[in-house]
């Protein structure tokens, strides 16, 4: 008895530690050149609108907008600015950017409520892609605010879930649980303690 209130215990304690989460990272290679893009990869947690897949050789100018890696980047549609939705909040965002005008990212917390703007520190970097991490926790989506369509890419588009968790279990449960493994774990110590001879 004493074995199993044992063995409840630390379960109940690997209850309590959660475990991280690896980064998830979109390569976008696959897509067909100038094919829409909108829940292809919703089971990796995201979803885009106005995006379309951008191909080197085919669509994509790759001299002046390389991918960061492969052959495929993600680019607006040329009707309305790229947005990036995520189908719960983001703690880290990050992506591969080429872009020939300034590149403004305004981020929203997974409420909707604004959370700031990320802007290129160049005004282009063509020819060459640039690494640009998005400084907020909590992120639901991403809105692109270009005034001139087909001026920027994407590529390698990374994220992990908010705390880096794959699956939070709130805070108070888990000491509940941890504490109850415990005192079980006590009485029945005391039990067999008692029926000693």
């Amino acid at each position: 008895m004493l074995a199993a209130l044992k063995v409840l215990s630390v379960a109940l304690l690997l209850c309590a530690i959660e475990a991280r989460a690896d980064p998830t990272t979109l390569t976008f290679e696959g897509l067909l050149d100038n094919s829409p893009v909108r829940s292809q990869f919703s089971p990796s947690g995201v979803t885009f609108a106005n995006a379309v897949a951008l191909v080197s050789g085919i669509s994509l100018n790759e001299f002046d907008f390389p991918p960061h890696s492969g052959v495929t980047v993600l680019g607006d549609d040329l009707t309305n600015p790229l947005t990036i939705s995520f189908s719960t909040p983001m703690s880290t965002v990050s992506g591969w950017f080429t872009y020939s005008t300034g590149l403004d990212i305004r981020v929203f917390d997974f409420s909707g409520n604004a959370l700031g703007d990320v802007r290129s520190t160049t005004s282009n970097n063509l020819g060459r892609s640039t690494l640009i991490q998005i400084p907020f926790a909590n992120v639901g989506r991403l809105d692109f605010a270009q005034t001139e369509l087909g001026t920027y890419v994407v590529d390698d588009l990374t994220f992990t879930g908010a705390g880096g968790m794959t699956s939070p279990v709130p805070e108070g449960p888990q000491w509940a649980l941890l504490g109850l493994g415990l005192f079980a774990m006590l009485a029945g110590a005391r039990r067999h303690n008692s029926m000693k001879p």
